[in-house]
């Protein structure tokens, strides 16, 4: 695991958004505003396979969880074949990005990912 991946400073002093979600084009793009600052940075998920979060909550640290992880949950959800190998997985390019929240986790499983500023 990669903690912090988008190397965000302070992330839990960041209010994040869905900004657009194109489902056709598997597009998701997220808005992260910093806590009394106009300050605004997006998140940009391209090849996305799998989403699951709220439409707003605060924490920007997202972590980059382990391929087996990521395999586990997409097999979980139905994204993927029982029995895929781990091997098979790989040679897909498929990343699982986290924020650990209190409740329940964000989950974003994507080809890209990148963060620019607004």
């Amino acid at each position: 695991m990669q903690e912090n991946v988008f190397v965000i400073q302070r992330p839990e002093a960041v209010d994040c958004t869905i900004w657009t979600y194109q489902w056709a084009h598997a597009q998701l793009t997220l808005r992260l505003k910093r806590q009394n600052s106009p300050e605004i940075q997006y998140l940009r998920f391209s090849g996305v396979q799998y989403v699951a979060m709220p439409n707003e909550w605060s924490n920007a640290r997202f972590d980059l969880l382990d391929d087996e992880d990521c395999l586990n949950l997409l097999v979980q959800v139905g994204k993927l074949p029982q029995g895929m190998s781990l091997e098979v997985f790989k040679g897909k390019g498929i990343y699982l990005y986290q924020v650990a929240l209190p409740n329940a986790p964000v989950w974003v499983a994507a080809h890209n990912a990148n963060k620019y500023n607004g």
